[in-house]
């Protein structure tokens, strides 16, 4: 099979790398607004604080420092200043990524088609170690490896190939591309642009981050957590501290909760404060807590 190839970095800001994922596929960001590259550029996080303080009319409280008030529209869940930040990539991946990928309807994408183009034989040929058993927890995914593992790979190996093969009799014989392309299984390799909000591109990485979520795009979800801290590292802080790293409870967990928790209020109160906490944190802290116990 053909080495893929792998597209050359345009632009010097590390944001703009290219990531490598899986065997074949790429991952790298094409444009974004605010973009690091322009002269005249405001960062992302500031174009953040910037679209919030509108908010903000003659004679209100003074100002958060932009840390702060990221901190607090991350906490509180103010989302519309995040969509303000657009990122553009292009990524290459297997068509069984691509299928899952998809489900985030909050995207503009654009998807080389098959019925215009001749795919090339760029085949996603997984790791040994990769070849697990089925998740008899968790009917959709996977656990254990199994023994028989470089049988496993030599045989997606070689029906790869040989679906290519008869990809290409077929196109020889004059059927048509958006025919041929039916007899080709869904580990080749497909690329699309796909633009989203920082919002929804941050939800994106919540669900496919997770290790519920199949290993092959959960890789490509850690270079976009890596792509968004290069742009809005304050805002993806305050994500990983508030969303990703958070804890949210039902009612029902708290219940169950209280049984099992006699904690002095006033005595963490203090404690707060020895730390130096805003008042706005300790209260908004205290509310969580008076809520919980």
């Amino acid at each position: 099979m053909n080495n893929t190839n792998i597209p050359n970095q345009e632009r010097s800001h590390p944001a703009f790398n290219v990531h490598r994922v899986l065997n074949k596929g790429f991952i790298r960001l094409i444009d974004c607004m605010p973009n690091p590259c322009d002269p005249n550029f405001i960062s992302a996080d500031d174009a953040i604080c910037q679209m919030a303080r509108v908010s903000y009319g003659t004679g209100t409280e003074k100002k958060r420092n932009n840390d702060g008030l990221i901190n607090y529209l991350m906490e509180h869940r103010h989302t519309s200043p995040f969509e303000g930040v657009v990122f553009k990539f292009h990524v290459k991946m297997p068509i069984f990524v691509a299928r899952q990928w998809f489900r985030h309807r909050t995207a503009s994408a654009n998807e080389i088609s098959a019925r215009y183009s001749v795919l090339s034989d760029d085949f996603y040929i997984p790791e040994e170690s990769r070849c697990q058993g089925q998740d008899i927890n968790m009917k959709q995914g996977s656990k254990g490896a199994l023994e028989d593992g470089a049988k496993i790979i030599s045989m997606i190996n070689v029906d790869s190939q040989e679906s290519y093969f008869n990809y290409e009799e077929l196109l020889k014989m004059g059927l048509s591309r958006e025919l041929a392309r039916s007899v080709l299984p869904v580990n080749i390799y497909t690329e699309m642009y796909w633009m989203m909000n920082l919002h929804n591109l941050l939800h994106f990485v919540k669900l496919r981050i997770s290790s519920h979520a199949q290993y092959e795009i959960r890789v490509y979800a850690e270079k976009i957590k890596e792509i968004i801290k290069e742009v809005a590292p304050a805002t993806l802080l305050a994500w990983e501290t508030h969303i990703e790293n958070g804890i949210n409870l039902s009612s029902v967990d708290a219940e169950f909760l209280r049984e099992f928790s006699n904690i002095d209020l006033g005595g963490i109160k203090s404690k707060m404060e020895e730390l130096g906490w805003s008042v706005r944190k300790i209260e908004s802290t205290l509310e969580k807590l008076h809520k919980l116990f």
